[in-house]
């Protein structure tokens, strides 16, 4: 905000501090890879036969829905902080 708007680091941090806000800048490092592909086959092929000799399992999984990451390589992000 202090580069768009020509206001020294300071300035900006003086105006954020009563207001609560914190600087933030969301980096986003996952990143698929080439053998991501077939990581991810070998999971479901092994989740899936564990299933088989466990039925119970998948009630004992805590599923969570904080980012989905989609094979076009779009995030979208849940809980990120602006």
């Amino acid at each position: 905000m202090s580069a768009d708007s020509d206001i020294s680091r300071t300035s900006v941090r003086r105006i954020y501090k009563p207001l609560s806000f914190k600087p933030y800048v969301p980096r986003l490092v996952q990143e698929l890879n080439e053998d991501d592909f077939d990581r991810r086959i070998e999971y479901c092929e092994t989740f899936l036969s564990l299933l088989e000799t466990e039925p119970d399992l998948i009630h004992h999984i805590v599923w969570s829905d904080e980012a989905l990451f989609k094979l076009n390589g779009h995030i979208t992000l849940h809980n990120s902080v602006y």
